[in-house]
């Protein structure tokens, strides 16, 4: 079902913004709050992004009062992915959208909370009652390997620290937009950094 980058994951949401009540789960610091005018931030942790501080295992929502639900890089932080799945379905209305990124190869992070990582197949199962619209793949391994060399250079030293790490992030934005204009190998899909997602709650 193709590739994607995190600069056509941007743009993705920037192109579905819309007016219907979204539930922005696991939203952090709310990097994408301001595409939707009626927006809910949930997330474990409260920021000034998060109008309700609960678990994506046990939601204090109603039944399908979501037209949408937006969860970026939260997935693998659930210690019951299943649970938490259901707990989707449950407050999106009949064909309701969830768009969803997790991750596959990529460093342990926000730890201790880091529990696990997806495969596509791993996520075809766990979606199965869904209709799936979208499963892509990130910007595959050389996104990988531009995240693990960036994280080695935090040892380094701050003088040759920044210049690296500037470099890295130059590469890594314009591999990203090479991979948007033209696509990876299906070989190298197999070492992709994390999927999106996209599927509606069936009737």
């Amino acid at each position: 079902m193709g590739t994607f980058s995190r600069c056509s994951v941007d743009r993705f949401i920037t192109e579905n913004s819309t007016d219907a009540r979204v539930l922005d789960l696991g939203c952090g610091r709310g990097p994408y709050a301001s595409h939707f005018a009626n927006r809910v931030g949930c997330d474990i942790k409260p920021s000034p992004a998060v109008h309700v501080v609960a678990d994506a295992e046990a939601l204090p929502f109603g039944a399908g009062v979501f037209d949408m639900v937006l969860s970026t890089e939260m997935l693998e932080h659930v210690p019951n992915p299943q649970r938490a799945v259901a707990e989707i379905g449950r407050v999106l209305r009949p064909g309701g959208r969830l768009v969803l990124t997790t991750r596959f190869l990529y460093p342990i992070h926000s730890e201790p909370i880091d529990y696990y990582r997806f495969t596509r197949y791993g996520l075809l199962h766990l979606f199965s009652g869904w209709q799936l619209e979208r499963l892509s793949e990130d910007t595959s391994s050389l996104d990988t390997v531009l995240q693990l060399a960036e994280l080695l250079t935090s040892s380094w030293s701050k003088s040759l620290r920044w210049p690296a790490k500037a470099c890295l992030r130059a590469v890594h934005w314009a591999a990203g937009r090479l991979v948007t204009d033209h696509g990876v190998s299906p070989v190298a899909c197999m070492a992709t950094a994390g999927y999106l997602l996209v599927a509606r709650k069936l009737q």
